[in-house]
């Protein structure tokens, strides 16, 4: 390892546990459990996602929701520098995107599994799995729809989601659903990125 890699990559494998630029991969889950409206903020979530990571053995360090409010986004709390590939948790260490900017191709793979490294198994149509965003593909705010800044969980507010089993943008903002957004006392899961 040579001053200012993170690892020796040693092959041609993007996406493998080393990066062909010598970066690690970082992981990204949603949640088993659901949660409503009420999160305490953009750090309770963030909160929620570390708990959720250590209780599963996952590595300790920075976790972050995928969520937007009037005070942040993706596009300004997440490491927006980083170029490596975002992996699931499974046992394949299934790749979902190189870096920030590759979550908003339409080539994205699904992010349905949770921090226990299972597939969440839900019909996108039917019973489509839910998570909270109000964040656009590219990491912006995509609406004043955000439970009160993610601090009220109750039907006088609202807040819009995504959903982890459709592909494209859907993914975090689902527009394909006509109750988007829902009231904040209904639940979602989180999407959580580790971000070292």
């Amino acid at each position: 390892v040579q001053a200012g890699e993170e690892c020796d990559d040693g092959n041609k494998v993007d996406d493998d546990g080393c990066g062909n630029a010598c970066v690690k991969p970082r992981l990204v889950f949603v949640t088993e459990e659901e949660f409503k409206g009420s999160l305490n903020g953009l750090d309770g979530a963030d909160a929620q996602c570390a708990n959720q990571a250590t209780t599963a053995g996952l590595p300790a360090g920075k976790w972050r929701a995928w969520l937007s409010d009037s005070g942040g986004s993706p596009s300004v709390r997440f490491d927006t520098n980083f170029n490596g590939w975002y992996q699931l948790p499974d046992l394949s260490k299934t790749p979902v995107a190189k870096g920030v900017t590759g979550l908003s191709s339409n080539k994205l793979a699904l992010i349905t599994v949770n921090e226990n490294g299972q597939v969440i198994a839900q019909d996108p149509v039917t019973d489509p799995l839910l998570v909270w965003s109000n964040t656009t593909a590219t990491g912006e705010k995509a609406s004043d729809d955000h439970c009160g800044g993610w601090k009220v969980g109750s039907i006088t507010h609202d807040g819009r989601f995504g959903n982890a089993g459709a592909s494209g943008e859907n993914w975090t903002d689902d527009t394909l659903t006509m109750k988007n957004p829902q009231g904040c006392n209904g639940s979602a899961h989180l999407y959580c990125f580790q971000d070292i």
